[in-house]
């Protein structure tokens, strides 16, 4: 696999360096007609083409993500290249090129930032929120050290909800699908007064589950959720924009259950199989004596204030707050065997004040500015189990129960300054410091005396309080070349920095920051008269100190594994072959090793330390591809038909760092079916849509669980083949 990724990733390279030299030549004459429009970014926390953005960046408008009917980031995720998504207890595990969220620990932070409306959100939970009433969706690959800076190891999944104006307009949206479907999504704003705007948006999901508990009769990772938002706009003199930003989502469902998937120890029968329980070979159904639950309440509230100080002088400021409170509760054997059962608890909230000043003075462009972010954390996770699992009586005792209060003070200062050298080339220089201090008080219960009884107060067998901090510089230098208006070379060298943490209720001495070293080059090119264009990135990562979580009889444990290396390239291309025919894809190629690691497997202790060095990262696909076609069908009384279909295929995933065929995923494609119709006045629209047309199966996230229970395979499966209509109306 390294061999094949490493000779693709030089005939890539080459191609990338051969077309930039080549340019020039490429350009071609095409006759009056269609052309791919501008899209805007603000991935620089400025506005820019992204044509012009020295990063790896995919941008997606409101209706290219309803072209595909795409409304959370497990669905926008076949669209970009390198992002690898799945979720478990709750949290999105959103990977980019290979670094994402790997730990099951209560309390975790994810490598994936996540921001809402230009505010950093912390907790991995709030990444499973759908979209809806976005005006676009930004997704940067690669390290955002300078401008992003707390936890943008990976990158960047930025939303940016549509902001109201003083026209009165809005739109309504009901699907109807397989599984009991129901969705509706609205949004309606306009003017208050003069200078005054405002706008209300609304989702709502109900469906029963892709599978059903055979044991129980239950539904299995069913959905129910709502979410609202209202956004108010004041303009009160030409130089002063204010913004008041509220947001709401609940859920009520069983989206977390846990499936088995297979023993994680080849010498052991998992012990649910042992003592009689019964798994299910349908990947969606599930044999579980206990009801999975998941209970989460996200919401909060953020204030935006952009002042002109001159025509080239610009202040921001950005303040939020946030609370965040999810339960969840499913079947750790993953059986019917009455054994035990996994709960899970977070309440968190968060204070976010940031103030930017940019602006730009002759040759230069600027931004520059203070960051503070306060967050404190209660989580903690109950493991109630049977008296057999250890000899005694059948009989579920109060096992263990871990958690903690965690308190997070972070501040950083950053800047970032461009400087045009010549009107075609510019140098680019950034640079961030940023401090953090953390604070653990954790407990530790394990009982196996007082019967399990969820009202029995907690008795700690130990406690812990801890302190850490750490701090680091994170710089960028980029050089950006624009010899042509259609064509954009950048080179850049960049850090990402991810501080270090705590493993609550593990009694373990904190784990320690790591840091990557970027090495990029991109081009980014129109052709053909704009109907052809072509986004190109190489990149190299010098990763130390990532930390991987594993378990370890009971208790999670994040170690600094020494060193990785991530390298590869990908792509986006965006072709209009003619005026009604359109081909989207993406691409890309990633080699990954880690070096001079080694660790032991709990599920295979008698291996003792074992090397790890050369193993592929987890949730790094060698690979990844999407591929989607379509053609517009204007009639004259009728409107426009637009069939489409789209195919992504991903390499073979780990879960792990030990690389073993029972915690990965096989290589698998999905195929997406759309019919997607506008009536002659653009009022009234509708999609009738298959995804995962084959019924593929696979695995979304794996985890080898305790060797308690004798090391089980479980974690979530993938969605199934489903089907729906969507009928809506804009105004």
């Amino acid at each position: 696999m390294a061999e094949r990724n490493h000779r693709l990733f030089v005939m890539c390279t080459t191609a990338l360096v051969a077309a930039a030299i080549h340019s020039p030549t490429l350009a071609q004459e095409a006759e009056e007609a269609a052309t791919l429009g501008d899209i805007v970014v603000t991935a620089e926390r400025r506005t820019t083409n992204v044509q012009t953005t020295a990063m790896a960046v995919s941008a997606f408008s409101a209706e290219a993500l309803e072209r595909s009917q795409v409304d959370n980031i497990e669905d926008l995720s076949q669209l970009v290249p390198n992002v690898n998504f799945g979720q478990q207890f709750g949290n999105a595990r959103i990977a980019i090129r290979g670094v994402g969220f790997d730990t099951i620990s209560p309390g975790s932070e994810a490598r994936v930032a996540y921001h809402l409306d230009g505010v950093y959100i912390s907790r991995p939970s709030a990444g499973l929120a759908g979209f809806y009433d976005v005006d676009r969706i930004e997704v940067l690959r690669g390290p955002q050290g300078t401008l992003y800076g707390r936890n943008a190891t990976a990158g960047s999944v930025n939303i940016i909800s549509r902001a109201p104006d003083e026209t009165p307009d809005g739109y309504g949206r009901v699907t109807v699908g397989s599984h009991g479907r129901i969705e509706t999504e609205g949004a309606f704003g306009g003017g208050l007064a003069d200078g005054v705007a405002a706008r209300f948006a609304f989702r709502s999901e109900r469906r029963d589950g892709y599978g059903e508990n055979l044991a129980t009769g239950e539904d299995a990772d069913n959905r129910d959720t709502l979410s609202g938002r209202f956004r108010l706009r004041a303009e009160p003199t030409d130089r002063l924009r204010m913004d008041l930003i509220a947001d709401y989502h609940q859920e009520d469902d069983s989206s977390n259950a846990l499936h088995y998937f297979g023993a994680g120890n080849p010498n052991r029968t998992p012990v649910g199989i042992a003592f009689g329980g019964r798994v299910s070979p349908n990947y969606h159904d599930i044999y579980s004596d206990v009801a999975s639950t998941n209970e989460r309440e996200n919401w909060g509230v953020q204030g935006q204030i952009r002042y002109d100080l001159s025509d080239t002088l610009t202040l921001n400021s950005l303040t939020a707050y946030r609370e965040t409170e999810y339960r969840t509760q499913t079947d750790l054997d993953a059986t019917d065997a009455p054994l035990t059962y996994y709960g899970q608890h977070e309440n968190a909230d968060q204070f976010t004040q940031e103030l930017q000043l940019s602006g730009e003075f002759g040759r230069v462009n600027f931004i520059t500015g203070a960051y503070y972010f306060r967050e404190d954390i209660d989580s903690g996770l109950t493991v109630p189990f049977n008296h057999r699992i250890l000899g005694g009586a059948d009989r579920i005792v109060q096992g263990q129960d871990i958690g903690g209060q965690t308190e997070t003070r972070a501040w950083a200062l950053f800047g970032q300054a461009d400087y045009a050298l010549t009107p075609d080339l510019k140098l680019v220089l950034g640079l961030r410091y940023s401090k953090e201090d953390k604070h653990l008080d954790e407990y530790a219960q394990f009982d196996l005396v007082r019967t399990y009884d969820p009202a029995n107060p907690v008795i700690p067998n130990r406690t812990q309080s801890l302190d850490a901090s750490w701090s680091a510089f994170t710089p960028k230098v980029t050089v950006e070349y624009q010899p042509a208006d259609n064509l954009f070379l950048y080179g850049t060298v960049s850090r990402g920095f991810k501080s270090g943490g705590f493993n609550v209720g593990g009694m373990q001495q904190p784990f320690e920051p790591e840091m990557i070293w970027n090495y990029e080059a991109g081009l980014k090119a129109d052709w053909l008269d704009r109907r052809l264009r072509t986004n190109l990135s190489a990149f190299y990562y010098d990763y130390s100190d990532l930390q991987v979580t594993k378990v370890v009889n009971n208790v999670i444990t994040t170690v600094n594994a020494a060193a990785a290396m991530i390298r590869g390239v990908e792509g986006e291309i965006n072709w209009l072959a003619t005026d009604n025919l359109r081909f989207d894809a993406s691409f890309s190629l990633t080699d990954s090793e880690y070096r001079d690691f080694a660790t032991s497997d709990p599920a295979r202790a008698g291996l003792g330390v074992i090397d790890l060095s050369g193993n592929q990262l987890s949730q790094a696909p060698g690979y990844t591809l999407f591929v989607a076609g379509q053609y517009d069908i204007p009639t004259e009384t009728a409107g426009v038909f637009s069939p489409r279909v789209e195919v992504s295929a991903t390499d073979k995933v780990y879960f792990n760092a030990f690389n073993r065929d029972v915690a990965s995923q096989p290589a698998y494609t999905l195929v997406n079916l759309l019919v997607n119709w506008e009536s002659p006045s653009g009022n009234w629209t509708a999609s009738a849509f298959v995804r995962n047309l084959a019924d593929e199966e696979y695995i979304a996230s794996a985890f080898v669980g305790t060797s308690l229970l004798a090391d089980p395979v479980v974690g979530v499966a993938g969605p199934p083949r489903t089907w729906g209509l969507t009928a809506g109306y804009r105004f």
